[in-house]
């Protein structure tokens, strides 16, 4: 009776410990962060008062990346460009179905006490099925847009000298 018992337990015992060994934990897919940080990860100030010049330049940008223009509107300081994910360079994309884009877009402001601030998202475009219906995932990788502001920053460096 005793040996049956103890056999039981050691039984129960053993299937625990397996049992807990297949537990997993649990972490979120998307770690949010905070718009504070967002803002500093999108946004740049330039020291130039010239907005159509920034223009410009966050346009050549955008083509240099692979980008194609959608929307340009100077009055309103914006640019929109998507590309698809097959064209992404981007190891973030990756794994996307072909019914992905990515879309950026750019908006500057000008600063009272001087200068210009540029904000950039960039965005994956998921459609299904039904291409009327699409997902945007918002895209906070800091190499993406270190990448895009190092290229526009250069390239308002360019213009500045006219090389």
């Amino acid at each position: 009776m005793m040996k049956s018992t103890i056999s039981h337990i050691a039984v129960a015992l053993c299937a625990l410990s397996v049992l807990s060994a297949c537990q997993t934990v649990q972490r979120p897919a998307f770690q949010p962060i905070s718009a504070a940080q967002q803002r500093q990860l999108d946004s740049r100030w330039f020291d130039t008062k010239d907005e159509v010049q920034v223009l410009n330049a966050i346009v050549s940008v955008y083509q240099d990346l692979g980008f194609n223009v959608d929307e340009t509107d100077v009055d309103a300081g914006l640019v929109s460009a998507s590309k698809g994910a097959e064209k992404a360079q981007y190891s973030l994309y990756a794994g996307r179905s072909s019914g992905s884009n990515v879309r950026a877009t750019s908006t500057t402001r000008l600063k009272p006490s001087g200068g210009i601030i540029v904000r950039t998202t960039f965005q994956a475009m998921s459609t299904g099925k039904d291409p009327r219906f699409y997902r945007l995932e918002s895209k906070g990788n800091a190499q993406i847009y270190q990448q895009f502001y190092d290229k526009l920053e250069q390239s308002l460096f360019l213009e500045a000298q006219q090389i």
